[in-house]
């Protein structure tokens, strides 16, 4: 009879070690989920910085062309706000990299424990 007891342990403990992994991996494929999104952001962001970087050149251009005076002042006041807007995007970029960085090693090291439990 104990043995029989210790077998339903056992059988208890398995179950609560494969609940354990089927939470863990759900957890895992949620993150993925949110780091594809967040990947998602990231090319959206890249796109944006290439059409500022686009739209900083042609103002660049403009500035060259441009005689000393006013008008020469405000472009480079623009081409100062661009310079800084694209800044911005590659400091969101770079954060964003490092967290999708992050996810994936959580993701791996919860895969690895999902390995040892199985």
């Amino acid at each position: 009879k104990e043995g029989i007891i210790d077998l339903k342990n056992e059988i208890a403990v398995r179950d609560e070690q494969v609940l354990k992994t089927n939470n863990r991996a759900k957890t895992m494929e949620s993150d993925f989920i949110e780091s594809e999104k967040q990947l998602e952001i990231q090319l959206a962001n890249a796109n944006k910085k290439n059409e500022l970087r686009s739209t900083l050149n042609v103002k660049d251009n403009i500035i060259k062309s441009m005689k000393l005076g006013d008008h020469k002042i405000e472009a480079e006041s623009e081409r100062n706000k661009f310079t800084n807007r694209i800044a911005q995007l590659n400091s969101d970029f770079n954060e964003m990299r490092k967290k999708i960085t992050q996810k994936d090693r959580q993701i791996e090291i919860l895969q690895e424990e999902a390995e040892k439990t199985k």
